[in-house]
């Protein structure tokens, strides 16, 4: 009986370091040894991206969609925002009986434009011109006016295998924005928020930063 004593709080032990482990393990890192790549058919074009095993429990499961069709009725809504490729968001906590600690978000949709995506200055307009009509919409589905969140600064940048905008807003993160064809464009958002241990936040970054490197698009 003495040793039945001594080993039901070695065994609780163990299992709860082997929680601890697991997920300790499922907090994304820049180690991308471990993640699944996906190819979703968008349009005429591919597009693939790859990400960490997992997912927060406290959000409802996102499943990647193996194909969109751009030309489906009610595919877009008011401010021209579209499906979604990616909407997934990861935890960082020692154990699953504490408090997360931070998250890492990470979603991919579509945006359609109203006039073509000539070049680079057509899809700032583009995004400006979404951003308004959100803006707007919001406006009709509270019934009172809020803070708008407009594009304050673009950059540009190198989203896998095209020149695209860094986006950073009045009152919200930035995100990334990359032409997809003559009318439509992808936009990326990764976020990680909450934390409090820094080496926590630099792995989320090191993961969100992955994720962008891994985008690419390709025709058909």
């Amino acid at each position: 009986m003495a040793v039945m004593r001594w080993l039901l709080p070695m065994g609780l032990m163990m299992l709860a370091g082997c929680q601890a482990v697991a997920v300790a393990a499922g907090r994304p890192t820049g180690d991308t040894k471990t993640w699944k790549t996906y190819r979703v058919d968008v349009g005429e074009h591919v597009v693939q991206f790859s990400i960490p095993p997992g997912e927060s429990r406290e959000f409802p499961n996102y499943t990647i969609p193996a194909r969109i069709d751009l030309a489906g009725e009610g595919m877009f809504d008011e401010a021209l925002d579209g499906p979604a490729l990616l909407n997934r968001v990861w935890d960082y906590r020692s154990s699953r009986f504490v408090q997360v600690d931070g998250s890492l978000s990470a979603s991919i949709s579509v945006s359609r434009s109203e006039q073509p995506l000539d070049d680079l200055e057509a899809l700032r307009r583009a995004v400006e011109e979404s951003s308004r009509l959100y803006a707007m919409k919001m406006y009709v589905e509270e019934g009172r006016s809020r803070p708008s969140d407009t594009p304050e600064r673009f950059d540009l940048v190198r989203i896998g295998n095209q020149d695209g905008w860094r986006v950073r807003y009045e009152l919200s993160g930035p995100s990334y924005a990359v032409r997809l064809d003559q009318h439509h464009y992808l936009v990326v958002t990764l976020d990680y928020a909450g934390f409090t241990k820094q080496d926590w936040q630099t792995d989320a970054k090191a993961a969100a930063d992955s994720i962008l490197r891994s985008i690419r698009i390709d025709s058909r």
